[in-house]
């Protein structure tokens, strides 16, 4: 006979479901992932920035064949598998190594955002897939990662062992706005870096003097109806909107000097477009009274207006207490709560504690790469729709607190994280790009404008802030005190369009498209000789000493990735600016410089403007600004000579104008040319 109590005594439903679900392999991965004892560099930073510290290494094979052969009928396995590349990619990334190399499974955890981490929790927030050199280097074509999020209220999440929370889809506005709150208040609690302004000393408790007008969203008993403020000097908190206006035909709400008045007596929030309602109903959500909101806070059709706030801009946003992105809006009709994207694909597997026993569970969220989603599309705000604007870049990078709504969720950012942006589920992607000013150019000089004459206007305030780190006067663009290598940025496929035209040709700002730096972002200081002196005259007239030679641009326009390797620029084939340019410049045009007499090719020249290599006139005067010194592997140190292209302006009478840059790499160009001052405009 059975002993039914022994029976009922042994049975399990966990362990027998866990089994049945998870091969071996899993199993063990599963019962190690939230002990404690098994994590590397368990020390955490600060609360005042994002920290991966606690890192656990779990095998998954000795080399991508094992990891290709995983047990189908196990829940774990089979995910993985769905993550990873075509075996084929995985056989020619793993042949190309010389050194055997393992398929781990990377447990990764921190405190991204939450203090919550004094508990003594793992803080577990993501897990990486890779294939791993014996240094412990990943390969960047074969890896993919999952988020790991838990239900709130669940055992994982009230033990600390997991920081983010399972994606909210299409829940309640009600939700969005609690998850929305709780971040707040955590980073105006527990953030130092954000609680203060560190460009003005202003604190919490001083409280920011508010802008010239203001929206009050609270002054009524009535909330339905808001009011335009002129506050003149008072002090207090409020929150801005950072927003698309979209085409003419979607314009928002504006004041206007005829609609003034109106705006002061009252405005019935039903009229107001979608988006300005959402952000409303966030800066309530968040205890704030107050909201600016350009449209209606400028006087749109008042020039003098425009002139006085335009350069308070960065210290408006920098002072808000908050800042709302509709990130994913096109126009102010779409509102910040969007219809969220499908989520990526999931599962459940066991929240297994040191007692070996399960806790119910957690989810893992596959994510193919850092920043791509399941559509294709880079899950980082500076590719919504509001990301791509110009006047955003300054609005994003000054902000202290800011809150993306997307239609894959809202993301968080603050000055304790840096330019990252954290999303729901606790992964942590790339915020804004303006850590320095090379970056601000290259990221700025990428977006859209509304207006072309406001191209230096659109980042004023991030200019300002950055002045005491900088060296020399701000002018146009650029800084006086780091001449020359300011002067040569790198144009990628740009023109010169008339509006652009009240800009020296020697700064980035008279052209339209995307530009790049080179010194010292991608030239170390070691391989640069200075071989010029800038002086600044005024803002717009540059004077340069320096040795100078005659040259022609060739007709031919090749791509970079052609010119580069031709001769004599294939010569240059170690860590230069040769080989580099066509990924630098990806998609840009060169042409020959040459030796007007012999039509030797001395050099390659890129052009400001893709439409002046077809005017008939194609002389022009190379100033020598630096020398870069090259280590190349066939020829040992060569000279690359950065030079200014310029012509002749005609007016005023001897005076020079940009046009382009050039590396020449024929050493006897310069060798007998003594220095000369040049007027440049």
């Amino acid at each position: 006979m059975v002993n039914l109590v022994s029976l009922h005594d042994s049975y399990d439903p966990f362990k027998l479901t866990f089994t049945m679900e998870f091969c071996t392999k899993c199993q063990t991965i599963i019962s190690k992932l939230f002990i404690k004892s098994r994590y590397h560099r368990l020390e955490l930073q600060s609360h005042d920035q994002p920290s991966r510290q606690l890192v656990q290494h779990l095998q998954l094979g000795r080399d991508y064949r094992e990891v290709y052969s995983i047990d189908e009928g196990c829940k774990l396995c089979t995910f993985i598998k769905r993550g990873l590349p075509d075996e084929a990619v995985a056989r020619r990334v793993s042949e190309s190594w010389r050194h055997s190399r393992a398929v781990s499974l990377r447990a990764t955890g921190g405190n991204a955002l939450c203090h919550a981490s004094d508990d003594g929790g793992l803080q577990i927030f993501e897990i990486k897939v890779s294939i791993w050199t014996v240094e412990l280097i990943p390969s960047a074509e074969f890896y993919f990662d999952f988020s790991v999020t838990a239900a709130k209220g669940s055992s994982a999440a009230t033990a600390g062992d997991v920081f983010g929370t399972n994606p909210l889809l299409q829940l309640p506005v009600s939700d969005i706005l609690a998850k929305l709150t709780g971040w707040f208040n955590e980073c105006a609690s527990y953030h130092d870096k954000c609680r203060r302004h560190t460009d003005t000393g202003i604190t919490e408790a001083t409280k920011p003097e508010l802008p010239t007008r203001v929206l009050d969203i609270r002054s009524s008993q009535d909330d339905a109806v808001i009011h335009l403020r002129a506050p003149h000097g008072l002090r207090a908190n409020y929150a801005a909107l950072s927003h698309c206006w979209g085409p003419p035909a979607k314009q928002p709400l504006c004041t206007t000097k005829v609609t003034l008045d109106q705006h002061l007596a009252g405005i019935q929030v039903s009229h107001l477009p979608k988006t300005f309602q959402d952000a409303v109903s966030i800066a309530r959500a968040v205890n704030l009274q107050y909201l600016w909101i350009d449209s209606l806070c400028i006087i749109q059709d008042d020039p003098e207006d425009w002139n006085k706030e335009a350069p308070c801009m960065g210290q408006l946003y920098s002072h808000a207490k908050l800042v709302i992105a509709a990130s994913g809006a096109n126009d102010s009709s779409e509102g910040c709560f969007l219809p969220r994207l499908a989520p990526e694909p999931s599962i459940d597997i066991p929240y297994m504690k040191e007692d070996s026993n399960r806790h119910g569970h957690v989810q893992l969220n596959m994510r193919r790469s850092m920043v791509t989603s399941q559509d294709g599309t880079p899950v980082m705000p500076i590719y919504e729709p509001l990301g791509g604007r110009g006047w955003v870049l300054q609005e994003w990078a000054l902000a202290r607190r800011l809150v993306h709504f997307t239609t894959r969720g809202m993301m968080w950012s603050c000055r304790a994280l840096d330019n990252w942006a954290m999303c729901e589920d606790g992964h942590v992607v790339a915020g804004t790009t303006a850590r320095d000013w090379d970056d601000v150019i290259e990221a700025y000089s990428l977006r859209k404008l509304t207006y072309l004459s406001d191209k230096l206007a659109a980042v004023e305030g991030i200019a300002r802030k950055m002045q005491h780190r900088r060296q020399g006067q701000y002018i146009s663009g650029l800084w006086t005190g780091e001449m020359p290598q300011q002067l040569f940025w790198v144009a990628r496929m740009t023109t010169r369009p008339r509006e652009l035209q009240r800009f020296p040709s020697w700064s980035w700002a008279s052209t339209q498209g995307p530009c790049v730096m080179l010194v010292p972002k991608r030239i170390r200081w070691d391989k640069i000789t200075i071989r010029s002196t800038v002086e600044a005259k005024d803002s717009s007239t540059l004077m340069i000493q320096c040795q100078a030679g005659k040259h022609a641009i060739g007709k031919d326009s090749l791509t970079l990735r052609e010119a580069t390797q031709l001769p004599p620029f294939v010569e240059f084939v170690g860590a230069n600016t040769i080989p580099n340019l066509w990924i630098l410049l990806i998609g840009g045009l060169a042409h020959r410089l040459l030796d007007p007499e012999t039509q030797k090719t001395v050099g390659l020249a890129v052009l400001d403007d893709n439409e002046d290599s077809k005017d008939d006139d194609t002389l022009c005067t190379s100033l020598l600004l630096m020398e870069e010194i090259s280590d190349t592997y066939t020829q040992g140190r060569l000279p690359i000579f950065l030079a200014l292209l310029v012509r002749e302006a005609g007016a005023p009478v001897h005076t020079y104008q940009r046009i382009g840059v050039a590396f020449i790499v024929d050493e006897k160009v310069f060798e007998t040319q003594n220095e000369k001052k040049f007027t440049l405009i």
